[in-house]
């Protein structure tokens, strides 16, 4: 058997630091790097952690970071609670159109360049419902891992938003048009049986057993090298990388946010 001074030292020829531990607490974010997977989070239960611009600036920061840190392999989002994320929190949307924030600077914005520019393999552990940009980001991910119980669901149509975070593109590309469309013009909602049918999750697993079954095939991926796993994603990713960014500033051009502050404002008042 190795010893621990052998075996960091073998870790450090590729790239990672074995045994590295670290982990900070934002309002909402919980962020940890534990034997080369950087965790990523939602921790807002009561809110079913919809995205604050806080969020989006919290997670936005830990993914450029991710790219340059060599303890880090592999960057898991997850959600706490019922929810993985209902998507965008409409306050924090509202107080960004009165103080007349530009789209392109607003956090679901911002955090979607991040999935653009993100280096390292993402995975999400859908643990429940996922809504908006809680559906449209997971194009973006090498793998989706979803609880039984999870559903899926892009509200945009009747909040006056149109399709962001690359979805206009991405989601019939993975989907299919026909239900891309279904989801994004109709407000469907897909369970997570109907999601993998229509390849926008992975592997889908009983609720009971969804975070051991979840952890197993990332630990298992962590295992692999640093530089493999940064040259595959590459491959895969790179060439896509200017045309989705011209496809997220085409999106971003389409935003009306004085028809979507009329949607939010009826939205909220349908919530008192």
């Amino acid at each position: 058997m190795l010893s621990t001074k052998a075996v960091n030292r073998f870790s450090t020829l590729l790239g990672v630091r074995a045994f590295s531990v670290s982990s900070a607490k934002f309002a909402d974010l919980d962020v940890k790097v534990e034997n080369g997977v950087k965790t990523l989070t939602m921790n807002r239960p009561k809110k079913k952690n919809a995205l604050s611009t806080q969020m989006y600036q919290e997670m936005t920061k830990s993914l450029y970071e991710s790219n340059d840190d060599k303890a880090t392999k592999i960057v898991v989002i997850r959600g706490t609670g019922d929810f993985f994320t209902a998507g965008n929190d409409i306050a924090s949307l509202f107080e960004a159109y009165q103080k007349k924030t530009a789209v392109k600077d607003m956090g679901f914005s911002i955090f979607t360049k991040a999935l653009i520019d993100c280096r390292k393999p993402i995975v999400a552990l859908v643990n429940g419902h996922a809504v908006g940009i809680g559906v449209t980001m997971l194009p973006h991910m090498e793998t989706v891992f979803a609880s039984d119980k999870a559903t899926f669901n892009t509200p945009f149509i009747k909040l006056g938003i149109p399709p962001e975070c690359c979805s206009s593109y991405l989601l019939p590309k993975v989907m299919g048009q026909a239900k891309a469309g279904e989801m994004l013009h109709f407000d469907s909602t897909l369970t997570a049986a109907e999601a993998y049918t229509s390849n926008l999750v992975t592997r889908v697993f009983p609720d009971a057993e969804f975070d051991k079954k979840a952890w197993e095939k990332i630990h298992q991926m962590a295992e692999h090298p640093l530089e493999s796993l940064v040259a595959s994603k590459e491959l895969l990713r790179a060439r896509e990388r200017p045309l989705l960014h011209k496809i997220h500033d085409d999106e971003g051009a389409s935003v009306n946010m004085d028809i979507v502050a009329k949607a939010v404002m009826k939205f909220m008042s349908k919530q008192k």
